[in-house]
């Protein structure tokens, strides 16, 4: 059996470094789209749980912009994708508490698990953190998470169950 030729060459690589290195940071979003559906991306997912005076477990939500390119409109918890820049998980905790939960939690969010999910602009090992409130948050909703707002962003509902899970074996007082 002969094997086939790639189209591809040495100077189409060159080419594509060259212009990878004049990327800005942060990115074009079609250019982040692009190279999403190319490799794996690694995101840092914080579900942020609580018990309601009723004792039913609510999740933090927050609504993504109408014009979000992937999610518009769309409930989901909040998370963020690792960046060239950050040097650290911390980094990524500072930025997702900063710009989404601007909530206090109930000590620091602890690893649940990995998911490795395939969302439309490519495959994305979340990394799922959990975070305990017992306050009102400044930013986002607190919902039941057995009645979860719609629309809701739907591949993140493994995540929520994961961190579901961990809560409930928590020992809280």
């Amino acid at each position: 059996m002969q094997e086939l030729k790639s189209p591809w060459t040495t100077k189409d690589t060159e080419t594509l470094k060259a212009l990878l290195a004049r990327l800005p940071s942060p990115k074009p979003y079609a250019a982040f789209h692009a190279l999403c559906g190319c490799m794996v991306t690694v995101a840092y997912e914080l579900v942020v749980l609580r018990r309601n005076k009723e004792g039913l477990i609510e999740v933090l939500l927050t609504r993504r912009p109408d014009d979000d390119p992937d999610w518009p409109i769309h409930w989901h918890y909040p998370g963020s994708v690792i960046r060239p820049g950050d040097t650290s998980l911390d980094d990524v905790l500072a930025r997702i508490l900063a710009e989404e939960v601007q909530d206090r939690l109930k000590g620091r969010p602890g690893f649940v698990g990995p998911l490795l999910t395939h969302f439309e602009r490519g495959p994305i090992l979340q990394l799922i953190h959990l975070g305990v409130s017992d306050g009102e948050p400044q930013h986002g909703t607190f919902f039941n998470v057995e009645d979860l707002p719609l629309p809701f962003v739907e591949k993140q509902r493994p995540g929520l169950a994961l961190a579901l899970q961990a809560f409930k074996n928590l020992r809280l007082e």
